[in-house]
């Protein structure tokens, strides 16, 4: 920490420690506020060939396509084997399923979406409910066949 003579320089220290603390508290909620979307990592091992989950990719394609909606996902990626700890401690054992996307206590709830609830958090565990949610909350377009 550096020496301060000047009143002027103590204002701005203030005002940049100030400014910083801020910055860490948006930065904290946002991640909070966010959904967690479980995917199977790309390129696992299976079979004795790499392979990849087509569900995940479709969830992955259409956060790229909405860049908006990406940011207000935390993506996870999972390995192929079981169990997946991750949705394991959020979600329970029976719902290990790639894609998941988990949803934060603030996301609205649509009744058209295949929304579930296990362990008190609220999930959508397949692509074609994922789709059509992010649809209803973001207003992109509407999987094909739904």
């Amino acid at each position: 920490m550096h020496a301060i003579s000047n009143s002027g320089d103590k204002l701005t220290l203030r005002s940049e420690i100030v400014f910083e603390a801020i910055k860490l508290l948006l930065t904290t909620t946002t991640k909070m506020n966010k959904d967690t979307l479980f995917l199977l990592a790309p390129g696992f091992e299976d079979k004795n060939r790499q392979e990849y989950c087509p569900e995940c990719a479709e969830i992955w394609g259409l956060i790229s396509y909405y860049p908006f909606v990406k940011e207000t996902i935390e993506v996870v990626y999972q390995p192929i084997s079981k169990p997946r700890s991750a949705i394991v401690r959020a979600l329970g054992e029976e719902n290990q399923n790639c894609p998941t996307l988990m949803l934060n206590d603030s996301s609205p709830v649509f009744s058209d979406c295949g929304i579930q609830v296990n362990n008190g958090r609220t999930f959508i565990n397949n692509a074609k409910d994922i789709g059509r949610y992010l649809a209803r909350k973001f207003g992109t377009p509407y999987p094909r066949g739904t």
